[in-house]
């Protein structure tokens, strides 16, 4: 009774890890393309992609590679704004970004963004939250 009694309980032990799936997870970075090892935000589109905020802009990844949007170069005041802090989905897919200058939208058909919000020079403060308010 003693050998069958161990058998079940190193089966019952055993039993949780013969069923759990072996996930794999690879981290990216520069060496992969990211622009910046620091990452403030992550989101996924509708289509798919990956965007990351990062120390040095917008990057875009579609599972093969990353695609960088330079914010400074877009950014009309050029106050060296680049450090994205905060990225949002819409309910209508547009996709906003924050940085220390303001607010820009990624527009699809020019994949590009358009600087949206311009913050005052005397602010210090960077954009670390979006909330979005629909109309009723």
């Amino acid at each position: 009774m003693k050998p069958l009694l161990l058998l079940l309980l190193a089966w019952v032990a055993l039993l949780p890890n013969s069923l759990a799936q072996k996930m794999r997870f690879y981290g990216l970075d520069v060496d992969d393309g990211l622009s910046q090892n620091t990452v403030w935000d992550i989101t996924q589109d509708s289509l798919g992609y990956l965007w990351f905020a990062t120390a040095d802009g917008v990057d875009r990844y579609d599972g093969y590679q990353f695609k960088r949007y330079d914010i400074n170069r877009m950014n009309r005041n050029r106050r060296g704004a680049s450090t994205i802090f905060k990225l949002y989905l819409s309910e209508s897919k547009e996709l906003w970004v924050s940085h220390r200058s303001g607010l820009h939208r990624y527009n699809a058909e020019a994949d590009s963004f358009e600087h949206v919000v311009v913050l005052p020079v005397v602010s210090q403060e960077p954009i670390v939250s979006i909330l979005h308010i629909g109309s009723t």
